[in-house]
């Protein structure tokens, strides 16, 4: 940023001013003085910070610490973000920490990330290694390589993935579809579970419940709901 240099005083001796160079020095006294009133167009230093503090605090939640995007974005080591904006469409690389997507009908592409929060409806989102899901929002749609952990609550959850780790399904209507999962526990009513390889266990407590899958647990360790079909392959 560029600043005014520094200004070099040069001591000279007094003198006493004449009658007209004394008006002058007084006429160029009040100029000055007016133009340090509010509303004055500021000096180029002091303009320059401000306008670089502005754009450093714009897109994040003020005193949040998390960083609101709604396009393209590269996360440092386990930063927080945030996509609030209804309708964005974003790509998140690197290593994310906890993302927030609270816009509805966002389209998003999030590599990696140890924490992803869904509170938008209608959220279609891709991924690669995500440690933790947690879908609040009717409607989503999730399509990721790897969970460790997926929770969802809200109705019409729909989870495509290779691998997830433990699975509680607590809304209405969910579907899971994927390969293997290393438990399963359904309270909601109407899921369907659908899997080519192996689940480690599984408990189910709502009603109307559809669970397929290959090897692993020989059935459900609990079933306290109705109407449930359970498919063990091979």
């Amino acid at each position: 940023m560029q600043r005014p240099s520094d200004s070099v005083f040069v001591r000279r001796p007094a003198r006493v001013l004449g009658p007209l160079a004394l008006s002058a020095a007084l006429l160029l006294s009040g100029l000055a003085g007016c133009a340090a009133e509010p509303g004055a167009e500021p000096q180029a230093g002091g303009g320059a910070d401000a306008a670089n503090a502005a754009a450093e605090g714009a897109g994040s939640d003020a005193g949040s610490g998390w960083l609101e995007v709604a396009g393209d974005h590269l996360c440092a080591d386990e930063e927080s973000v945030s996509i609030a904006a209804d309708e964005a469409s974003a790509v998140l690389t690197g290593p994310c920490g906890t993302v927030r997507v609270d816009g509805a009908r966002v389209q998003a592409n999030i590599e990696s990330a140890e924490t992803v929060e869904v509170g938008g409806e209608g959220a279609t989102i891709l991924g690669d290694a995500w440690g933790t899901a947690t879908v609040t929002a009717p409607g989503v749609s999730l399509n990721v390589t790897e969970v460790e952990e997926f929770t969802t609550s809200a109705p019409g959850t729909t989870l495509t993935n290779q691998r997830v780790g433990s699975v509680r399904i607590d809304g209405q209507g969910a579907v899971l579809n994927g390969v293997e999962a290393t438990s399963a526990v359904l309270n909601g009513d109407g899921a369907t579970v659908l899997l080519s390889g192996s689940l480690g266990s599984l408990e189910i407590h709502g009603n109307g419940n559809s669970v397929s899958w290959v090897g692993g647990a020989e059935s459900a360790a609990v079933d306290a709901g109705s109407g449930n079909t359970l498919d063990r392959r091979g």
